[in-house]
């Protein structure tokens, strides 16, 4: 028995920091990531990696180092920052307005939502003279929270209680979410058919797991899928197409159940 096996057997379980066990889940916990790296680009945001045991995310966020970098069981991964809106100086108090902005990105990377939290609140009411630390206290709102589920939750503070808000993301249907497309898509004649390459997406390696090819008998025609590639492979040789008949071919990358939009149609006559 492997040792993934055992642990699906056995159970995975949770201690405190003084060693007490506290309880056992049979299914697998969030596991956390690492940043990897991080570069600038042109336009001011950043590129950052984030890598996990068993998948890596390329996205691209405001700043070189989120504040908190989570994900759900479905796999979309969620950055949290902190963003300061404006300082109000006066005496003996400074009053800083601020927000949290959490972003939703899928397992290809492209971001699929964001949410900005109402706007946060913190009085600087004390310091202390031999360490030079300002004292704090949030007026309104809790750092938030993105559930396994992927819901946002945080807290709100009155004068005279506490509350708890929640977000729920509605995702748009004709937003393409998936994989960047293939590039470079070429067809010519082959000994035994029409043989057609492709330069790979973006996202492969990354979260690609194949390649659809489609062709139709008439350009802009309805398609037909002649075949799946697996990830890595660019290129195929149709030995279905029929001597002197030409076909109108295209491509698309595929990410479990999530497309990239096709490539441009090309022909091909054998």
């Amino acid at each position: 028995m492997g040792p993934l096996e055992y642990l699906k057997q056995q159970g995975y379980s949770l201690y405190s920091s003084a060693g007490q066990h506290i309880k056992t889940a049979t299914t697998k916990p969030l596991q956390l990531g690492v940043i990897d790296r991080s570069a600038q680009q042109s336009d001011g945001n950043y590129k950052i990696v984030v890598r996990y045991p068993e998948c890596t995310y390329a996205i691209t966020v405001p700043r070189q180092i989120p504040d908190v970098i989570s994900r759900d069981l479905a796999g979309n991964l969620y950055v949290i920052q902190r963003l300061v809106d404006s300082v109000k100086s006066g005496t003996p108090d400074v009053e800083t307005i601020q927000h949290c902005r959490v972003i939703r990105y899928n397992f290809c990377g492209k971001e699929t939502g964001r949410l900005d939290l109402p706007e946060d609140t913190f009085e600087i009411i004390g310091k202390d003279s031999t360490v030079g630390i300002r004292e704090r206290i949030l007026s309104e709102y809790g750092q938030p929270v993105v559930a396994h589920h992927s819901d946002v939750y945080t807290w709100k503070r009155t004068p005279d209680k506490y509350s708890i808000l929640k977000w729920t993301w509605v995702d748009d249907t004709n937003v393409i979410t998936g994989p960047d497309a293939p590039t470079n898509f070429s067809v010519m004649p082959s000994t035994t058919g029409l043989y057609l390459t492709w330069s790979a997406s973006p996202c492969d390696p990354g979260c690609v797991t194949g390649y659809e090819v489609s062709r139709a008998t008439t350009s802009g025609g309805m398609t037909t899928t002649v075949a799946t590639v697996d990830k890595g492979v660019i290129k195929y040789n149709d030995t279905t197409a029929t001597a002197g008949t030409t076909y109108y071919y295209k491509v698309r990358a595929v990410a479990g159940s999530e497309y990239s939009s096709y490539t441009i149609e090309v022909s091909g006559k054998r």
